[in-house]
């Protein structure tokens, strides 16, 4: 089979799953949206249809189970719950989990997923039909003219074997949706706005040193040619030190990706902690179109998934301590991206009990970190940095100052580490705020 299919397989439906998760989450919020519903049920069938080509039989049985509850749901059979979005959500974990075995050893491994695909059943058995006509049908290789590019083995289909396998309302739809999805042989049509090309990392950063190196080059060149009196000459150093900027500037933007990429990730990390800690909990985002420098956001999207945990899993206060303070049940988490002189800032944000700092004192003191004489002439905006120490990730640290010292220390660390700095505020009762600062320089490395 031909690694380059597989490889691509491999991007396009990871690529998917990114746009998946996001339009699932959106489509709680809001179910009677036709077009966020089509969107998650395209994602699935072009994966469906693609692993069935390729031999991928584990993957295509979860899809293919999958696919058919987003035909439910499309078709009013099944009504959208939480509990099912949850369930959604854990089968693309499972797709990612079968896409990265491939992707390692080439083989989907031993792990079939017996257990999520009966839960998968049951779910779409609670629909309105009977249970006899809701069942999904028996998982066959929808064969078309497409197969040939996948398989050099193809033989024509057997009656059994074509779209009468599918469920009815997919007949037509399949055989177009899966010939254009998955040929890898479309011409490549000309650069327009809004298409995009794939380019190997190492690839990118060749292309930008030699710019680099263009640019070097292009400066000598400038220089010698103001000591020649030749008009001509300097017109055409001129273009080519045009030309040099633009190259350079253009690869440079080419890097720049919008944090946005992050916003899926986050919210479902939201909404998983909310479910499980029994609060309600609302993620605000601001900003998150801005585009940063790839490395900027490979760095720093650890520690914003970490501050955003910790901010519900410990700084939001339980539901009924939260009436009792007289705060809204609904939490709030924000997370704000802005410019300022001091460069690029991301702040975090909750509205939850905020962290006392003379318990953090005294847990510094207990864990032996700090002497006593010491802790009693720190001030609160000294007490706060204790958190990013190592040393105070315990058990009993998690209630006594709201978990706030776990893996913060590895936050500041891979903050620091792209020349940035973290900061915190606080107000007891009323939340915290945590503020990432990352230079102008390296956010956008086209100003350098």
């Amino acid at each position: 089979m031909d690694d380059e299919i597989i490889r691509e397989f491999l991007i396009e439906s990871n690529e998917g799953l990114a746009r998946f998760e996001q339009d699932m989450l959106e489509l709680e919020k809001q179910p009677q949206d036709a077009d966020l519903l089509a969107g998650v049920f395209r994602t699935i069938h072009t994966i469906k249809g693609t692993c069935g080509f390729l031999g991928f039989d584990h993957l295509r049985r979860i899809t293919h189970i999958a696919e058919h509850i987003l035909s439910q749901l499309r078709e009013g059979e099944l009504t959208l719950s939480s509990s099912l979005v949850s369930l959604i959500l854990e089968t693309a974990d499972a797709i990612k989990a079968v896409l990265e075995t491939i992707a390692a050893t080439g083989t989907e491994g031993r792990e079939t997923y017996g257990n999520l695909c009966a839960r998968l059943k049951r779910a779409s058995d609670g629909g309105k039909q009977s249970p006899a006509s809701s069942a999904p049908p028996a998982v066959r290789p929808v064969q078309t003219a497409a197969v040939s590019y996948f398989r050099h083995d193809f033989q024509p289909a057997s009656p059994a074997d074509r779209s009468d396998a599918l469920p009815p309302a997919e007949q037509t739809r399949s055989k177009p949706e899966l010939t254009s999805s998955a040929h890898p042989t479309q011409p490549v049509k000309p650069a327009a706005e809004g298409q995009t090309l794939r380019i190997d990392v190492a690839l990118f950063d060749r292309l930008l040193s030699l710019a680099s190196e263009l640019s070097s080059v292009n400066g000598v060149i400038q220089q010698r040619a103001y000591s020649r009196d030749n008009l001509p000459f300097h017109t055409e150093c001129q273009r080519l030190n045009l030309i040099a900027s633009q190259i350079q500037d253009a690869l440079l933007k080419a890097r720049m990706q919008p944090m946005n990429l992050l916003s899926g990730k986050l919210q479902r990390l939201v909404r998983h902690l909310a479910i499980s800690c029994g609060k309600q909990i609302a993620l605000e985002l601001d900003g998150i179109e801005t585009e940063l420098d790839k490395t900027v956001i490979d760095a720093i999207s650890d520690p914003l998934t970490h501050l955003v945990r910790n901010a519900c899993d410990h700084g939001i206060e339980e539901p009924d301590a939260r009436v009792s303070a007289g705060k809204p049940l609904e939490a709030k988490v924000s997370l704000r991206i802005f410019y300022e002189s001091d460069g690029l800032n991301i702040e975090i944000k909750d509205d939850g009990r905020g962290i006392d700092t003379q318990k953090l004192k005294q847990r510094a003191v207990q864990s032996g970190i700090i002497q006593v004489e010491y802790a009693a002439g720190m001030t609160d905006k000294e007490a706060l940095q204790l958190i990013f120490l190592p040393g105070l990730s315990t058990a009993e640290e998690v209630t006594t100052i709201s978990g706030r010292g776990v893996g913060m220390d590895v936050v500041k660390t891979n903050v620091e580490r792209i020349g940035g700095r973290i900061r915190i505020s606080t107000k007891l009762g009323r939340g915290t705020t945590f503020r990432i600062t990352v230079p102008t320089m390296l956010s956008y490395p086209a100003l350098r």
